[in-house]
């Protein structure tokens, strides 16, 4: 099992100054235990090209998908990018291929007929532009929602907002990770996948909406609602850190022993004791013969 653990969008100083901290501990760890390399990328000039090429390896000069909207010149509107033609995802060759991938809320991922795995879209919360809900199969999301409650929406405004809707989108931005954890150990717990590539989202909207809020405090925010609104994007980052820890603690398999060609000697004790209790009763050559018997 290939497990790819995706932390959409973090804000890499944001990042290191917590684990510096101590508050990812888990990330923590895995950088000292591993490697931490930086990642070459479109998103220089093409930021919403990163996630067609991500899933798929195809570059944004191939696919041309660079923005959730885009303009169709042959009929001069703009389009919808799902109406747009997209490279075959990662998790989509493997499906050809007869492997099952278990894949949760990859960012900007496109609905998928009948596949092997299970593929979940817009989980943690849904976006009607980048985050909608989906599943394949078709089932799987009304059978989690049963189980763990449906997702909520967390849909951007982009402009002058509330300090109420702020403190929604906190909430719901807060409980993503954790409802990532909870699905990818149930799916975990009930079968086997070669591929497993759960997204945390929750750090890409934190940043849209809550990397500076500046411009929305004023003297009349209270003392407690500005300190909870201004550090939201560090208790996102907690939360995530939190629930990746949970999921690589039940993906480690491991074996305390290591076993190869047995060489123990405890089937020559029931001789032994009766040469100790019968005593010097057989010569010396007699007694070899038969240990060397014993151990064939």
């Amino acid at each position: 099992m290939l497990l790819m653990v995706q932390i959409d969008a973090v804000n890499l100083p944001s990042l290191n100054r917590l684990m510096e901290q101590g508050r990812l501990p888990t990330l923590a760890k895995l950088r000292q235990l591993g490697q931490w390399l930086p990642m070459t990328s479109v998103a220089s000039h093409f930021e919403g090209a990163v996630s067609q090429t991500l899933h798929s390896g195809v570059e944004v000069a191939d696919h041309g998908l660079y923005y959730p909207f885009q303009w169709s010149a042959a009929e001069q509107r703009v389009r919808y990018y799902h109406d747009i033609p997209a490279p075959e995802a990662v998790w989509e060759r493997l499906s050809r291929a007869g492997r099952r991938a278990l894949v949760i809320d990859a960012y900007e991922a496109r609905p998928l007929g009948r596949t092997e795995g299970i593929h979940v879209g817009g989980w943690q919360f849904t976006n009607r532009v980048s985050l909608r809900s989906w599943s394949s199969p078709r089932s799987a999301l009304a059978e989690l929602s049963r189980r763990f409650g449906p997702p909520q929406s967390a849909d951007e405004v982009f402009g002058q907002q509330t300090i109420t809707r702020l403190l929604q989108q906190r909430e719901r931005l807060l409980a993503g990770p954790g409802r990532v954890a909870d699905v990818t150990l149930h799916f975990l717990q009930q079968g086997q996948f070669d591929l497993v590539w759960p997204t945390f989202v929750s750090a890409h909207f934190a940043g849209h909406q809550f990397f500076d809020l500046s411009r929305l405090m004023t003297d009349t925010t209270g003392e407690d609602t500005r300190r909870a609104l201004e550090g939201t994007l560090s208790d996102v980052y907690e939360e995530i850190d939190r629930a990746l820890g949970r999921i690589l603690e039940a993906a480690l398999v491991f074996s305390p022993y290591g076993m190869s060609l047995n060489t123990t000697r405890a089937l020559l004790l029931p001789d032994m004791l009766q040469a100790i209790l019968r005593g010097p009763a057989e010569t010396n050559d007699a007694a070899k013969k038969r240990a060397g018997q014993n151990a064939l």
